[in-house]
């Protein structure tokens, strides 16, 4: 550390003494040694205690200020403290990259007698930070109190202040850089060390090391310790206890570069008629050829990293990427796409608790692209921008893209001061060096969450606003008084620094983690004296921390169709700093009814097995962030496991399968295992309406390989688990695989060797046996061997035996298709009509070119119609040039032999939809194609744009069990392509299954789109009793209104909106 910084920190501490700022009883700044002790050098103490104590620890050899906390000879000195209250801060860094389990000491504070009487923190072998008293008494009991946080991600040569501060009888916290990471209630003091003896030898601090292990160094800190600071009273940090004067470097910024005029971190102000710069863009590192090998960014590239600004002029936003151009390079100029040379994309996010964003991207070519996004990474296919691009290049030594935003376009124009919208800059191509941005990213540029704070007007009105909040939700808050008053002197204070310093970049980051304590200082008084919480929060979202508006779910009440199924989500909160294990279960009654108390006795009935609670795991998606899709029910049914400060989404899912209308009760109970946690119960009730929606025939199919597999193959076991599965999602069409399966040697002359159809019919009846009923049961099956395995892209043959399309070709075909629809007919009473034959799997191209897919689908279409003429036909066609007038004309020649169209929901673009929508006779399905970063209620919302557009119930996507690796692990390794393997960047499973041990679990998204279905049906029964009631145009107008609001709407919102279709029913039934 340079010399300048440490006399503005010099500086800063007198700036805060003068300001009134606590004084510590000790302070040790190990920046120059005053002699030696032994091999030790000597430290003045330069507190404010009576007396002054010398602190021995050895200078860092390479000449920076502080000491080793490492070898044999560990920093320490004799300092009593016999403190109720107390607060410890240190400054350290680690030199050895931390490793999973080994600990690493912080502060120990021991009676020497060999861990009989100590107080320590560390980082334990975990990566969290421990708290722990231990002293053993001679005439009482022990005591034992340990504290953990949850696990930090700790980096070599960053240096961290971590700080304890504790109230004998009251509550212990730890701060790490100014962020409280972990408290607990009723805390010793440090006075308790103390056994009323006076041997000041006896009170040793010791540094870097573990002393429970007395005759070795045990738990290295393997690092160096700048200061040592010792209170006698309880002090959360000020914003001023956090030094801003720190270089780019010492903080862990990607490079010195990184630092602009207006902040060191990403946030960005975006001013009105004043354009105000971004720091400058991050330069990432590159993997190397060999695994595990990193290559520094070249230092070309860092130096002339672009930056950015956006600034409110009238009614637009101005956007400007400013992007310097290193010597000896130039702008490209080359292509017609937005990615072909050097480019900016931007990205904005207009309210984060929503999944709407928008990229504009811009070219030096002059290209141009523009995307509204409804979720990540789902486009709306009939966005229109009216933005305008422009490029200056007429300075070689840089270039400049401007973006003029209507704010109206992005949602933004009624921000006021202080507003916060989200986004991010990526600059790409030759001139960049690679992709570069300005908040950090992953490969995934959609992951919404990662991106930079966007401030409207002034970061002081963004700062008090969120006060004022805070202060505003207090008002109306109960908890412990103790906790109330030492919010209102926060909050005070932070006022206070808000008026000093909000508009100065330089504390950004400080404000922002002062607010945040702030906010968690609310939830521990809104919270106070709770060891765990139950309670109400949208699970559909992947944020399951309790805030200050959280409180304990009193009751849980639902309605819910017959024959359908319900999902209510909450989560559970293990506030306390031990683990949690107990049982969660619903019951009859409570206190528990049984004469010998036992969980496993109690009376039951039909509707508790009705009732399944799962809990959501968190996997971390390809962006880096964690994502709560699987959904796997609880182990044993009723065991609930939670770690300390962990939150665990939890489901209840009722099926009213089989339920007759009316009220069902119980009462949901989480049983503690574990003494100092409260037991839980919420009453539950269901009210079953008399609407039954499996009365409503709807048709639903899902691209899925366990169909798709040969039932005999031993590879894949217990396929029926998986088959039924589907069968409880009504999926009454089977997509039944691949026609190679079954389809026989052709001789010469075109005729066939015998069809077996044993491994088909195995499937079928396995299907059956799942519960689907033989009256509804549809089959699908893939003609995709015919067009990609046997014929390449370039339309040469590859066909087994005959040649595809020749006159004995056709012959075979066609009557397999007879024998194949006969067996069908004969043997399960399938008529034609349902036996669907998928003609090809997205075919593009020119129709009339016989060597085009689509040329080739349609082929076989007018096969299958030439043998069988009531034979049903699907395909997807996909517009890659997009919905134009060769598409269209696609369209109308496959409309000649096919009964069902599916289309990709990026495709449905107004004027499609007009014209399919048009034809008679023509059914209309969607699928889509969703990595599992995806929100869940994308797939939910398919169903009613389906729905209003006029489009069939059957709305499928990719995939159900479509995984790269495992499907937990979003970058393992994938299908073999081109002769090497391809890293995964995403999965796409909506469930979680392993075909070879026979277990599915299902998750959020495919959940999330069996509640569409429900919806679909509940909607269709809506319009087809409002087109019969007494006032059709009044009932059909609020069906409009209701899925006008849930094709927009989130989970939670589409869940209020079917709640109000089924009162449309009710209320048309009653007029009846």
């Amino acid at each position: 550390m340079n010399k300048s910084v440490f006399f503005f920190s010099i500086l800063f501490s007198t700036l805060c003494t003068l300001c009134g700022a606590e004084l510590p009883q000790h302070e040790w700044q190990f920046l120059k040694s005053v002699g030696k002790e032994g091999n030790l050098d000597r430290f003045t103490d330069s507190g404010y205690a009576t007396t002054k104590r010398p602190f021995f620890g050895m200078s860092l050899p390479d000449g920076t200020q502080g000491i080793t906390g490492r070898g044999p000879l560990q920093p320490y000195g004799f300092i009593p403290m016999d403190f109720p209250e107390y607060t410890i801060e240190m400054r350290f860094r680690l030199d050895k990259q931390f490793v999973r389990g080994k600990s690493r000491g912080l502060f120990n504070y021991d009676f020497w007698s060999w861990n009989r009487r100590t107080f320590r923190f560390r980082i334990d072998p975990e990566g969290r930070v421990e708290c722990r008293f231990n002293v053993s008494r001679e005439t009482e009991n022990p005591l034992k109190f340990t504290m953990v946080s949850p696990a930090q991600e700790w980096e070599t040569g960053i240096w961290y202040t971590i700080r304890v501060a504790g109230k004998k009888g009251e509550v212990i916290k730890v701060y790490l850089n100014g962020k409280a990471i972990a408290a607990r209630e009723n805390a010793p003091g440090l006075d308790e060390i103390n056994d009323g003896k006076t041997y000041e030898q006896n009170y040793f601090v010791r540094l870097g090391w573990d002393t429970t292990v007395p005759t070795m160094p045990h738990g290295e800190l393997f690092g160096a310790i700048q200061y040592l600071k010792i209170w006698n009273v309880f002090l959360a940090p000020s914003l001023t206890d956090i030094s801003v004067t720190q270089a780019p470097s010492e903080r862990g910024e990607n490079e010195s570069a990184n630092v602009s005029s207006q902040s060191r971190t990403r946030h960005l102000v975006i001013g009105e008629d004043q354009e105000l710069t971004s720091a400058r863009f991050y330069v990432p590192d590159l993997a190397g050829h060999a695994v595990g090998h990193i290559v520094s960014a070249d230092k070309k590239f860092v130096d002339n990293a672009a930056t950015g600004s956006i600034t409110s002029v009238g009614e637009n936003f101005v956007v400007k990427c400013y992007c310097p151009i290193p010597e000896g390079m130039t702008a490209s100029r080359d292509g017609q796409g937005v990615w072909d040379g050097d480019f900016l994309e931007f990205f904005i996010r207009p309210r984060s608790n929503d999944s709407v964003y928008y990229q504009y991207c811009a070219g030096t070519n002059g290209a141009s692209r523009t995307y509204r996004y409804p979720s990540r990474g789902s486009s709306d296919p009939n966005f229109k921008s009216q933005a305008k691009f422009s490029v200056d290049l007429s300075d070689p030594s840089r270039f400049i893209i401007t973006i003029v935003i209507p704010k109206k376009e992005v949602e933004c124009d009624r921000l006021e001061p202080g507003d916060v919208i989200t986004g991010n800059f990526i600059r790409g191509g030759a001139t960049s060096g690679g992709t570069t941005y300005w908040s950090p990213m992953t490969s995934d540029f959609h992951a919404v969450d990662l991106y930079g704070t966007m401030i409207y007007g002034s970061a002081k009105a963004y700062f008090l606003k969120g006060a004022n909040q805070l202060a505003a939700k207090a008002e109306h808050s109960k908890g412990n008084s103790k906790r109330r008053k030492e919010f209102e002197q926060a909050f005070a204070a932070f006022r206070t620094d808000c008026d000093r310093f909000g508009d100065n970049p330089l504390y950004f980051e400080n404000l922002t983690q002062a607010l945040n304590n702030l906010r968690d200082q609310l939830l521990s008084y809104t919270l106070s004296g709770k060891s765990a919480l139950l309670w109400q929060n949208d699970t559909w979202s992947n944020e399951m921390s309790p805030s200050m508006l959280s409180r304990p779910l009193t009751a849980i009440k639902l309605r819910a169709a017959q024959n359908s199924k319900v999902l209510y989500g909450m989560t559970f909160s293990n506030l306390s700093g031990r683990p949690f294990l107990g049982l969660a279960k619903c019951f009859q009654k409570w206190p528990l009814q049984s004469a010998n108390k036992c969980f496993y006795t109690e009376p039951w009935n039909d509707f508790l097995d009705h009732i399944q609670i799962l809990e959501g795991i968190m996997l971390q998606s390809s962006g880096g962030n964690p994502l709560y899709d699987p959904m796997i029910e609880l182990p044993q049914k009723n065991i609930l496991r939670a770690a300390p400060h962990d939150n665990i989404p939890l489901w209840l899912s009722i099926s009213t399968k089989g339920l007759n209308a009316g009220k069902y009760t119980c009462i949901l109970i989480i049983k503690p295992s574990y003494p100092d946690f409260e037991l839980i119960q919420v009453p539950v009730e269901l009210e079953v309406l008399p609407i039954d929606l499996s009365a409503v025939e709807t048709d639903s199919y899902h691209y899925s390989f366990f169909t798709e597999l040969p039932i005999n193959n031993p590879t894949y076991r217990n396929i029926e688990h998986f088959y039924r599965y589907l069968v409880e999602r009504d999926t009454n069409v089977m997509f039944a695989g691949h026609l190679r399966e079954v389809y026989p040697p052709q001789n010469p002359d075109g005729t066939l060797h015998p069809i077996d159809f044993t491994v088909l019919d195995r499937k079928i009846d396995t299907y059956l046996k799942a519960g689907m009923s033989p009256d509804r049961l549809k089959l699908m099956f893939n003609l995709h061997t015919f067009i990609f395995i046997w014929i390449d892209k370039d339309g040469k043959d590859h066909s087994p035996t005959l040649k595809f399309g020749t006159p004995e070709f056709e012959k075979g075909f066609k009557e397999f298709m007879r024998q194949f629809y006969a067996h069908l007919q004969q043997k399960y009473k399938l008529p034609p009509e349902r036996v669907i034959i998928y003609t090809g799997d997205e075919p593009e191209g020119d129709i009339n070119d016989p060597k085009s897919r689509l040329y080739r689908v349609n082929y076989l279409a007018r096969l299958v119609k030439t043998a069988v003429p009531n034979a049903s036909c699907a395909t997807n066609p996909y517009p890659r040039q997009g919905v134009n007038a060769q598409f269209i004309e696609a369209i109308n020649q496959l409309c000649k032999y096919h009964n069902i169209l599916i289309f990709v929901t990026g495709a449905k673009k107004k004027e499609l939809v007009e014209v399919m929508t048009a034809k008679k006779g023509i059914t209309l399905w969607t699928y889509g194609v969703f990595a599992n970063s995806v929100a869940p209620e994308i797939y939910r919302q398919m169903y009613t744009q389906s729905f209003r557009e006029g489009f069939g119930s059957a709305n499928a996507f990719w995939s159900i069990d479509s995984y790269s690796g495992d499907g937990f692990d979003q970058s393992d390794f994938g299908g073999n392509w081109e002769g090497g393997y391809s890293k995964s960047r995403t999965d796409y499973g909506a469930t979680y299954c392993d075909m070879n041990l026979g277990t599915i679990a299902t998750g959020r998204r495919a959940e999330a789109n069996f509640q569409g279905l429900l919806d679909y049906k509940a909607m269709l029964l809506c319009r087809q009793m409002a087109q019969e009631s007494k006032n059709p145009t009044e009932n059909l107008k609020q069906l409009d209104e209701i899925t006008t609001r849930a094709m927009r709407g989130s989970c939670l919102q589409m869940d209020q909106c079917h709640q109000e279709l089924l009162d449309l029913i009710m209320k048309m039934k009653n007029e009846k």
